[in-house]
């Protein structure tokens, strides 16, 4: 039934897997299936006027798939921005590891084993151990 529709479309069957990939991008996000998708159309107008046999086909798709993937990855690979320039980018506890800061004054919370802390202006609760601040 399937391999009757397949030989019934022609080269469309390309052209319909390559938009069901591209609609399957949607459903699962991650720029990935789209460039199988991207393939799979460019196989299916390759077929169309070149009248290849299933086999061509199928290798034009593997390769014009591994082809499409690197060129996709490139493109959508961010130019210039590094993570030295924004190290703690998302990662705000990080920034305050080694840091110092003070505690605020003894209150009836920190008598009962909980203190706070203001660093880089957000305040900051934390436990206190018995024999330290």
């Amino acid at each position: 039934m399937i391999r009757d529709a397949i030989v019934a479309l022609g080269p469309w069957s390309w052209v319909v897997l390559g938009l069901l990939l591209a609609a399957l991008e949607l459903l699962a996000p991650g720029v990935f299936l789209i460039w199988f998708g991207l393939a799979a159309i460019v196989t299916g107008l390759l077929d169309a006027v070149f009248d290849l046999s299933w086999q061509t086909s199928a290798i034009i798709f593997a390769l014009l798939s591994v082809v499409s993937v690197v060129a996709g990855r490139l493109a959508t690979r961010r130019r210039g921005v590094h993570e030295a320039e924004q190290p703690f980018l998302n990662r705000r506890g990080a920034a305050l590891v080694g840091r110092r800061s003070r505690s605020k004054p003894p209150s009836r919370a920190a008598k009962a084993g909980c203190a706070s802390t203001t660093a880089s202006g957000v305040s900051w609760g934390r436990i206190v151990r018995q024999g330290r601040g």
